[in-house]
């Protein structure tokens, strides 16, 4: 056995160690050792030394592999529980990284599994439910339903039986039409299970029974053999036979019993199920009052119970064996057999067994009767309240689409009236509905359209004051240029003639200079226009007003910008590139400064703005509303546009032709 573990270990150095030729040879090595941890013969140090190094060997070079969680669910095949949760946790933190939603669903589901082992049953729930989530968001309906039946399993086992009545039934309905399974016979016999306990043994009756034909369907098909056909088929009998013994129908009882008893003779099958079936003879037996065959039958359990440490039917051979012996009049060993059946029961958190051994022992054992009724009442009390406090942490859902999709079955066939009338209702609500929406999407579209409208107004407006203010100035300037070339320059003009005839040449040359000065400083005033300067201010302040604490803003425009060459509709689209460019950076670039720069190149009006800002993928957001927006107004301007983004900030150019 030394040797072969060595080999194992070398082919895992070899793995961790060596490079690969390529990722599919690693692959299928790695998948050799997976295959063969549980053929091996190695002891359980052995094997969870050998899972642990080929988690970590593959973890450090493929992470993503599924081989991962293959690991784990090997590690819960060889009851390595502890690496189990280990290994589940570690592929679940990989897996929310890669964004791999299968596999985060996938290591819910194995967390819950965990927790469900450990007794931790809320934990369980909150991790089933969650795997639950997502296999609704990847519309996987077999995975769906599996983690409804074990969400069902969670709440059977806190006592909850109609919110996992409700459970199983929704698991049933996400498998309706779907191809049978044996999921389909688990959900089946768990109902039956729940209708059981809960009172409800016709029902229960049922599903057993459907139950037994899926597993006859499953056989046809080749889903299970003969042998795992035969192991469901007895344990079906055993939950048929303890409904019909709970019912004292003692001779069903006795019938089905022993089709489970037989079964497992004949395959020679003496495990658990084989023990519990022997308990729940011996009680029959009891109940008809055999008592020797009884005590043979519950007596062979307890030997088989005891050293194979099958908890389950141990607890409950304990509390029949102590029936039994109360029966016999033999009081001081049916106290002793009460007393290891409330003791086992408290470790398996069996709470029904617990209560019945606390209240068997509070009439049974006279010396200490205060003692075990007043635990009976406390944990009476503190299971009461616990059943409180867990209805309110389980969401309440009921499922009972399948019952009322027969009720509209058979309503139809009894009425067809009632249900024309139900669907007219229907289609009428259905169109009253779609017609509020559409109400409220035309006036939501309308008052968006004239908002749009109001702002396209006011800017024309502000342009227009604009262009007012600059063609009175122009009108200012063409008067004083026009009095200065008229006036003074003529009086000049008229003196430098006189003074001509005094043949005067300084003064003469002075006043030509003056003359030609005032005839420079007329034709700035009458050439020059300031237009730019109003349009410059309005976008000035609109990048100021939108500067925080939090955000910097800063505007640089080009010396001597000639906005007058760019007609006011250009400025409007201008304008509210720049408003739609600002506020996509307040909301989304998380940025403390930008800066917006205009000027001109050979070709082009350039507009550019730049921030510091965490960045965004645009292949994702190529067709949001703000880009959009920005894409529309470039249109119009015949403009193009180039954004570049990286987790250091984005800059967006636009190119307006000249």
């Amino acid at each position: 056995m030394k040797y072969i573990y060595l080999n194992y270990l070398i082919l895992l150095l070899t793995l961790i160690s060596c490079n690969k030729s390529t990722e599919t040879s690693n692959s299928i090595n790695n998948q050799r050792i997976i295959d063969q941890v549980e053929s091996n013969d190695k002891s359980i140090p052995e094997n969870k030394h050998l899972l642990d190094s080929l988690f970590t060997a593959i973890k450090n070079t493929t992470p993503r592999s599924p081989q991962l969680i293959e690991i784990a669910a090997k590690a819960y095949n060889l009851e390595l529980y502890d690496q189990y949760f280990i290994y589940s946790k570690d592929v679940n933190n990989i897996a929310l990284k890669n964004n791999d939603s299968l596999l985060v669903a996938k290591s819910y589901w194995y967390i819950g599994d965990y927790y469900d082992y450990k007794m931790r049953l809320d934990s369980a729930y909150i991790y089933f439910d969650r795997a639950d989530q997502i296999y609704q968001g990847l519309n996987s309906s077999e995975d769906i339903a599996r983690m409804q039946q074990y969400k069902s399993i969670v709440l059977f086992r806190e006592g909850l039986y109609i919110e996992a009545e409700n459970k199983a039934l929704d698991a049933l309905e996400t498998l309706n039409q779907k191809p049978i399974s044996k999921l389909l016979y688990e959900i089946h016999v768990n109902l039956g299970n729940i209708l059981d306990l809960n009172q409800q043994p016709s029902e229960a009756l049922i599903y057993y029974s459907e139950a037994i034909h899926i597993l006859e369907e499953l056989y046809k098909k080749e889903i299970i053999d003969e042998e795992e056909l035969q192991l469901s088929k007895a344990s079906c009998y055993n939950n048929i036979g303890n409904l019909y013994l709970n019912q004292k129908s003692y001779l069903n009882a006795e019938t089905y019993l022993n089709y489970g008893y037989n079964i497992l003779l004949e395959l020679d099958a003496k495990h658990e199920l084989y023990a519990i079936l022997l308990t729940n003879l011996g009680t029959l037996y009891m109940s008809l009052d055999n008592i020797n065959k009884s005590e043979k039958l519950l007596l062979e359990s307890f030997k088989l119970s005891k050293e194979m440490s099958y908890s389950q039917s141990l607890t409950a051979n304990n509390f029949r064996l102590a029936e039994l012996y109360l029966k016999k009049n033999d009081t001081i060993e049916a106290i002793n057999y009460y007393k290891n059946a409330y003791s086992l029961s408290s470790k398996t958190h069996a709470n029904n067994t617990i209560l019945k051994s606390l209240k068997a022992l509070s009439l049974t054992d006279k010396s200490e009767s205060i003692k075990y009724t007043s635990l009976y009442y406390t944990f009476n009390d503190s299971i009461n309240k616990l059943q409180i406090n867990k209805r309110n942490k389980f969401a309440r859902i009921k499922y009972e689409s399948e019952k009322l999709e027969k009720s509209i079955v058979k309503l139809k066939k009894e009425n067809s009236q009632i249900l024309v009338i139900a669907i007219i209702t229907g289609l009428l609500a259905l169109i009253t509905l779609f017609y509020i929406l559409y109400r409220n999407k035309i006036k939501k579209y309308q008052y968006l359209q004239q908002d749009q409208e109001n702002k396209e107004l006011i800017y024309k407006l502000l342009l227009d004051q604009e262009r007012i203010s600059q063609e009175v100035l122009t009108r200012e300037r063409e008067r004083i240029s026009q009095e200065l070339h008229d006036g003074i320059i003529n009086s000049l003009f008229i003196i430098r003639l006189n003074l001509g005839n005094l043949d005067n040449n300084t003064i003469l040359n002075e006043i030509e200079k003056v003359q030609n000065q005032i005839r420079l400083i007329s034709h700035d005033l009458k050439n020059q226009e300031f237009l730019s300067q109003g349009f410059s201010e309005i976008i000035s302040q609109l990048v100021e007003k939108n500067n925080t604490k939090q955000q910097k803003f800063q505007l640089i425009i080009s010396k001597n910008y000639r906005w007058d060459t760019i007609s006011y509709e250009y400025k409007i689209n201008i304008y509210r590139i720049l408003q739609e460019s600002i506020q996509n950076v307040i909301k989304h670039s998380q940025a403390k400064n930008c800066i917006i720069s205009i000027f001109k190149t050979d070709q082009h009006n350039r507009i550019t703005i730049t921030d510091d800002g965490t960045g965004f993928d645009y292949t994702k957001h190529a067709n949001s509303n703000g880009l959009n927006n920005l894409k529309n107004r470039a249109k119009l301007l015949n403009a193009d546009i180039d954004i570049k983004s990286s987790d250091k900030g984005t800059i967006v150019i636009i190119n307006i032709p000249i």
